[in-house]
């Protein structure tokens, strides 16, 4: 399965948005966190670094 990655709204403007929730993690637990809470309308913006 893919996905296509779409910039968020955020990424396009010059202002600088807050998030109340940073998930370091896109791993299974990152992601579960995240789509709970943006579920519940928490803002969240999640950050993975894949340098491996």
């Amino acid at each position: 399965m893919t996905f296509r990655y779409q910039h968020s709204p955020d990424q396009m403007v010059a202002t600088l948005a807050e998030y109340p929730v940073v998930v370091v993690g896109a791993g299974s637990v990152g992601l579960a966190c995240a789509i709970d809470l943006v579920q519940q309308g928490v803002p969240v913006v999640s950050h993975h670094n894949n340098a491996l």
